[in-house]
């Protein structure tokens, strides 16, 4: 064998060799996550046709897996894939694996033109010995339903493997303390991760995994690759799935949805969501007679409960005390005490008067009102009350005609013929303070002091008797006068 053979020979074991390598990493039980191989990575070979894509404005609904066939890709391709490539990890990170596996996908699918994948490494890991789909691997799909990574206006092939299990995670700022510098890297894999925080545009660190050109723009699927354990730390730190792409695939990158009818967000098929659905606009809007829907595109966003009924999407109100009495409690027509104070007509279930019963309602009447006539002691309170208004309009006429008198007094006092030498007597008023009073003067006391006057119209009234005797009190009492004054 020549020396050339020999190192031909040579060269071919070690080839063998580290594609077997490759084939080797990774699909243990309960082994960490293992790296993608970079067959089938965004154009390795600068030669290779690439399709220049836009971003899908339908999602696909199925892939076919070679040894499997058509499968589902939101349903079933993708929970299994993250339960195979990362499912012990925290939901934050399974949520990113979702995102990273469907990302794949759409690059075969959307970028390279391919129609199947292979369930391996080669690829992604669809069915393995070591894990199943579980509920928690098809939430994190259906969370993250039709989402996918682009940059720049087109789809990246998101590249990801196991990397180095962080040494220090609980030390420091998360993004310092979920590095893997110095970590546990079991896998070997940690070469291949790219720690772009704060890039953009061609300044991020492209991974070898995928062809790393001169000009970023000639490739723009690679945009570096995430470390599974490093996910997983972010997210034990509380980091949100979405913010652990800009720290590996650089600051610019986005996540997409993809539309269509397997696209958009994950819709439950419960009633009301399929309810929403076959409803042509948003809003609130009858379920049925007792519940209401606020339908927000295709997803019930609120379910509201109407006990008194639903019309034009508006729950009614409580109906009237009558109307319930009429529906629901009245055997047949007629009149019925709807509580203690009140009775109402009902007809055909409706009602049709009320009644305010003031003595109270019994046995479907309104009981009578008591008109009993006032007792002795009533009409004592009364007739007290007549007499203490007639001494007070008995006083105040004896007031007014004191008043008028002094007003008639003249304004020169009496001449000397006029006056009496005799003193007067003890119940005498002097001359000089008192003037005469006719009979004439107290008459006219009588028919304007107040009370009085109008004395028809208050005889009418019951207010005569009253007048009498005040006039003749009055005229008693300038008769007496006149008797004093006069000598």
């Amino acid at each position: 064998m020549s020396m050339s053979a020999g190192k031909g020979t040579a060269f071919v074991m070690k080839l063998v060799v580290t594609v077997l390598l490759i084939v080797a990493i990774g699909c243990g039980n309960d082994e960490p996550p293992q790296p993608r191989s970079a067959i089938g990575g965004p154009v390795a070979d600068p030669n290779q046709t690439r399709l220049m894509s836009l971003l899908p404005e339908e999602a696909p609904c199925t892939i076919h897996v070679e040894g499997t066939g058509d499968v589902d890709i939101e349903e079933d391709y993708i929970p299994n894939v993250v339960a195979c490539e990362n499912g012990n990890a925290p939901m934050e990170a399974l949520k990113a694996q979702a995102i990273q596996a469907r990302g794949y996908i759409y690059y075969k699918i959307f970028v390279t033109g391919e129609t199947s994948v292979v369930d391996s490494q080669a690829d992604q890991v669809y069915s393995c010995d070591y894990a199943t789909a579980e509920e928690r691997h098809l939430e994190a799909a259906r969370a993250t339903r039709a989402e996918y990574l682009a940059w720049n206006g087109e789809v990246v092939a998101p590249f990801y493997v196991a990397g180095a299990i962080p040494a220090n995670q609980n030390d420091g700022a998360p993004e310092d303390a979920c590095h893997g510098a110095g970590g546990n890297d079991t896998t070997s894999t940690e070469q291949w991760v790219t720690y772009n925080a704060g890039k953009t545009g061609c300044d991020i660190d492209m991974s070898p995994l995928g062809w790393v050109p001169p000009d970023c723009n000639s490739n723009p699927q690679n945009r570096g690759c995430a470390s599974q354990n490093g996910q997983s730390c972010l997210a034990n730190r509380g980091w949100d799935h979405r913010d652990m792409f800009p720290y590996y695939y650089g600051e610019d990158i986005e996540v997409q949805r993809a539309g269509g009818e397997c696209g958009g967000p994950w819709i439950e098929p419960t009633e009301h969501n399929l309810y929403c659905q076959d409803q042509s606009t948003d809003g609130w809007s009858c379920f049925d007679s007792s519940e209401r829907v606020l339908c927000d595109g295709e997803i019930a966003d609120e379910v509201e409960t109407c006990p008194h009924g639903c019309s034009d999407g508006t729950c009614l109100d409580p109906p009237a005390p009558e109307e319930a009495f009429c529906a629901n409690d009245a055997d047949e027509d007629g009149w019925y005490c709807l509580d203690s104070t009140m009775r109402v007509q009902c007809q055909g279930g409706q009602p049709q008067a009320t009644e305010d019963c003031t003595a109270g309602c019994e046995d479907d009447e309104c009981a009578p009102v008591d008109e009993t006539p006032l007792n002795t002691s009533q009409q004592n309170d009364g007739q007290q009350h007549n007499d203490q208004q007639n001494d007070s309009q008995q006083n105040d006429g004896q007031q007014n005609n004191g008043q008028q008198n002094d007003d008639q007094q003249p304004d020169e006092p009496l001449n000397n013929d006029e006056q009496h030498d005799d003193p007067p007597d003890d119940d005498q008023q002097p001359n000089g303070d008192e003037d005469s009073t006719s009979e004439a003067d107290a008459f006219s006391l009588v028919t304007t002091s107040p009370g009085i006057e109008g004395g028809c119209s208050q005889a009418a009234g019951g207010s005569a008797p009253t007048s009498a005797i005040i006039a003749f009190v009055l005229l008693a009492f300038a008769a007496i006068r006149r008797d004093h004054l006069v000598p």
